[in-house]
């Protein structure tokens, strides 16, 4: 069972669209009842794979929406492919997709970024937030994940099983770097970087 909530870690999980990567590793921790969990997407829009492009949508979407237009457009299609399985998982999960730049919470204690943009994104706003540093770290890792539907599956038992190891450690801050890289032979020797920032 995860530890209580007053110590659970707050976690942000961060990749493009907030639709498959991150959606997948915020469900299997909400499930497993991990409660400190927010989910994000780096992107100027949503976009899903499409027949003749993508399909492009606003932060703020509900999923639920989504699924209908999706369904009206060509429902045996986006079925076969998986898309609107994703999109219903998402809505059981929360109500639309969220975009980091416009969240205003920051004091998360870990964020995990699932492509190199969203990592160096992140990198990027907190060094460019050094005039108003604090004290509190936050641990930012990049670990990249291919955004297809199944290979975000097999990525969240291999996130819910670091979140686990971290929190059998009462004093996880100073034991993540090594943790980091048992994280690296976990995820099939998926490149993986790591970075300390601080905030207030």
């Amino acid at each position: 069972p995860p530890p209580p909530l007053s110590r659970q870690i707050a976690l942000a999980l961060v990749c493009n669209s907030n639709v498959n990567r991150s959606l997948e590793g915020h469900r299997i921790l909400k499930e497993k009842g991990f409660e400190r969990v927010w989910s994000y997407g780096v992107g100027s829009k949503v976009r899903l794979p499409g027949i003749r492009g993508p399909n492009v949508y606003m932060f703020g979407t509900p999923f639920e929406a989504m699924q209908r237009d999706l369904e009206n457009k060509n429902y045996n299609w986006y079925k076969d492919r998986g898309i609107l399985d994703m999109l219903d998982r998402d809505a059981k999960v929360k109500k639309a997709p969220r975009r980091w730049q416009d969240e205003k919470r920051r004091n998360f204690d870990l964020i995990i970024a699932y492509d190199i943009r969203a990592y160096n994104l992140l990198i990027e706003e907190f060094e460019s937030s050094r005039g108003q540093l604090g004290c509190h770290p936050v641990h930012i890792i990049g670990w990249y994940v291919e955004d297809k539907y199944y290979e975000a599956r097999e990525a969240s038992e291999t996130l819910y099983k670091f979140i686990c190891k971290l929190h059998s450690f009462e004093d996880w801050q100073t034991k993540i770097p090594s943790l980091v890289d048992s994280f690296y032979e976990e995820a099939r020797k998926i490149e993986v970087q790591y970075r300390v920032c601080f905030t207030s």
